[in-house]
């Protein structure tokens, strides 16, 4: 008998399943997730031993009178008994058995010698005192949270890292868009966009990036910057960076940009207005962060700061293939395996959240009203629901996440090596002979010198196509192979001076001092003195971005 098409209509039906998009979103924005109480306690009891050996290290560096005092050999006998008693283990496991971590610090012993030791003691005592007090404080925070009328009464520049902290929590529903269109706001550069291609890290590393990144920044601003975990993130960041000639123009943007593309971000989606202390206490923690990163010409002027960036956004506002092209590559490892339809809604998001320079530099369509309404409204909806869920603790730094599932410290975030794909000037050597722990470069007399071997014409006239492409400027070589087919201004351009002497094309094109300092991290050896053709090659109009004429302020 035949079947009657009826019922076929109802088999062949495919409905749209709510629950499962539910499910999607609260584990893509992260609202469900919970920071394990045994990573904690491994956590505080490193920084309650760190505060320790601290005190003991203070102590010792004192002048033998106050040192050798009966105070002074008490304290130090204090600090040895609670270092021998305690416990901190390497790791820790799911649902680990922490009755045997152990660390206390001898508050009690400190405040009773602190009131006969000599001055100089007693000050040492009463600091590391202090010090306790700040990391309980703080540990009771990241537990219990705070309420947005505590927050009011903040000061934006004292407790700039817990208002970040608080701001990075109460938005955490938007902050998986905000921080994707942070993290890769260095495609509005193409001198920034450049160099990174050379180190292929969009292709190759962009998700665990992402998180690495977000995770060191986390570590900083919920511990502190006194604390452990706090110095550990200044020394990876600064010995992850130093590996590179950086402009200190490109450093500062890249640090502000982080801070006010977020919040101009939640601005455009975010659920509820941002307060001003939440502002300002958002950028000046990332104003104490680049200080400590030795990023120079940085300050807590939220003004000035800002009209900085927006001056380096105009000038940097004009659409270069190599800007889609690197933002592309970074999200798009973001995306792998989601349901369908989620990368296109989420591009819709990063639009919404974009600022008009941002969009324009990547050739994005401004969002329509109906786009931006229904990303309003989504993220209001959300962001509602979750400011009226109880607390609960949620220490990003000791999260897992889709690279990490393991308790991790800051100092094994990030790579740990100069880029594979880089050039090497002498791979025997570390940092491949390229100078490391640099400082951002801001003037000329910023760049630290390097070994340079003697390379003869007839080695460099081999290294003539994309491949393999090596030119002479001002006398010095230079390998652009790992970029040389990303090049804003197209590789015939590069080839024509492809193992030949490219110094009068290169200065004709009037490239941007940030590119100038750039172009150090592929230098490779000098010119051995010859007679060879100097190439004379006159370019078009400069490229846009390169050009002397679109260089942004300061760099």
């Amino acid at each position: 008998m035949h079947r009657d098409s009826c019922l076929a209509l109802v088999e062949q039906h495919e409905a749209f399943d709510p629950e499962q998009i539910l499910q999607f979103l609260i584990k893509f924005t992260g609202v469900a997730k919970k920071t394990p109480r045994e990573r904690i306690i491994l956590a505080v009891a490193e920084e309650v031993l760190d505060l320790c050996l601290r005190a003991r290290a203070a102590i010792e560096a004192l002048p033998v009178s106050a040192r050798e005092s009966p105070q002074g050999r008490e304290a130090l006998a204090a600090v040895d008994r609670a270092v021998g008693s305690s416990h901190v283990p390497e790791t820790v496991g799911k649902h680990a058995d922490t009755s045997e971590i152990r660390a206390s610090f001898p508050a009690k012993e400190f405040e009773a010698l602190a009131k006969d030791a000599p001055p100089e003691l007693a000050e040492v005592l009463r600091a590391h005192l202090a010090k306790r007090s700040a990391l309980e404080e703080r540990v009771h925070f990241l537990m219990n949270g705070t309420t947005l009328d505590d927050v009011r009464r903040w000061d934006p520049i004292k407790d700039c890292d817990r208002i970040h902290t608080w701001v990075s929590h109460a938005f955490r529903v938007e902050g998986r868009i905000l921080e994707t269109v942070v993290v890769n706001r260095i495609a509005q550069s193409a001198a920034v966009s450049l160099f990174f291609r050379g180190t292929k890290e969009a292709e190759t590393n962009a998700t665990a990036r992402f998180y690495d990144t977000f995770s060191l920044l986390a570590n900083y601003f919920e511990w502190g910057e006194d604390s452990k975990r706090g110095r550990m993130v200044v020394q990876r960041m600064n010995q992850i960076h130093g590996r590179y000639y950086a402009p200190n123009a490109g450093m500062k943007y890249v640090l502000l940009q982080t801070a006010f593309t977020f919040l101009e971000g939640a601005d455009r989606i975010g659920h509820r207005p941002l307060l001003d202390v939440e502002r300002r206490g958002y950028l000046h923690a990332y104003v104490k962060l680049g200080k400590a990163m030795n990023i120079a010409d940085i300050h807590d002027d939220y003004d000035e700061m800002h009209r900085w960036f927006m001056d380096f956004n105009r000038a940097n506002k004009e659409t270069e293939p190599i800007k889609p092209d690197t933002f592309q590559a970074l999200t798009g490892p973001s995306f792998e395996g989601a349901m369908p339809g989620f990368e296109e809604a989420m591009r819709v998001a990063f639009r919404v959240a974009m600022e008009e320079h941002y969009l324009s530099a990547l050739g994005y369509p401004a969002p329509t009203a109906e786009e931006t309404q229904a990303v309003r409204s989504a993220f209001f909806t959300l962001g509602s629901l979750v400011e009226k869920l109880p607390y609960a603790p949620y220490i990003r730094g000791l999260q897992n996440n889709p690279v990490r599932n393991t308790y991790h410290r800051p100092d094994v975030l990030g790579v740990s090596e100069r880029s594979p794909h880089m050039p090497s000037v002498d791979a025997s050597k570390p940092n491949g002979g390229y100078p490391e722990l640099q400082k951002p470069i801001v003037t000329e007399a910023d760049i630290r010198p390097m070994e340079l071997p003697v390379i003869p014409w007839s080695e460099i006239a081999k290294h003539n196509t994309e491949a393999s492409l090596w030119t002479v400027l001002d006398g010095y070589v230079y390998d652009l192979s790992s970029w040389a087919a990303k090049h804003p201004g197209g590789l015939p351009v590069l080839l024509k001076v492809a193992g030949k002497d490219g110094s009068r094309a290169f200065h004709a094109a009037k490239h941007s001092a940030a590119t100038e300092v750039f172009k150090l991290n592929f230098r490779i050896g000098k010119a051995a003195p010859s007679d060879a053709p100097v190439l004379t090659v006159v370019p078009a109009t400069p490229t846009p971005g390169q050009a002397g004429a679109s260089t942004p302020p300061g760099t």
